[in-house]
């Protein structure tokens, strides 16, 4: 855990560590995102349209 948060704080762009309950990827004209059932928020993801 310790070696995760690690890098995760040297790839955020504030330098603070937040974790996160979604991943998302975009290539091209395509949203692929994954919403966690187990994680340290129950907030849904919302996509924002155009």
């Amino acid at each position: 855990m310790d070696l995760t948060k690690s890098l995760y704080d040297a790839r955020s762009k504030s330098g603070k560590l937040q974790f996160k309950n979604y991943f998302t990827l975009t290539r091209g004209i395509y949203d692929l995102i994954a919403v966690l059932d187990e994680s340290v928020s129950n907030q849904p993801y919302q996509v924002k349209g155009i």
